[in-house]
């Protein structure tokens, strides 16, 4: 334990009693010996045996990640089909707007014969 030793911090607790329990809240260390044998409301011990607390609250956060993708994908999904659902109709307008340009100029082009003569 070099990093104890290097220089005094704010955030290390003093040498002494409580340093291995503070310490065991890192992701990066083993849970003690003396939180080991703690009761289940502990945060470093679990209700389910050999299942940590940390990797039930990392499970946690992946399952609401994954659901806040899901969610996201879907909304993603609905907005890909309204936007695509808005250019068909366009496009459906479109052809409906030039087939009635183009009977306009058979009409206007058949007046002017009958008008010439």
């Amino acid at each position: 334990m070099k990093w104890l030793k290097q220089s005094p911090s704010p955030l290390r607790p003093p040498s002494g009693q409580g340093v291995a329990h503070r310490r065991c809240k890192s992701a990066d260390l083993p849970v003690p010996q003396q939180c080991q044998s703690l009761p289940h409301d502990h945060p470093h011990t679990s209700a389910q045996p050999g299942v940590s607390a940390r990797t039930r609250r990392s499970g946690a956060r992946r399952g609401t990640m994954l659901l806040e993708v899901m969610l996201a994908l879907a909304l993603f999904i609905g907005a890909g089909a309204a936007v695509l659902s808005i250019v068909g109709q366009s496009v459906g307008s479109l052809k409906a707007t030039r087939e009635r340009q183009h009977a306009v100029d058979l009409a206007r082009s058949a007046m002017a014969e009958l008008e010439a003569g």
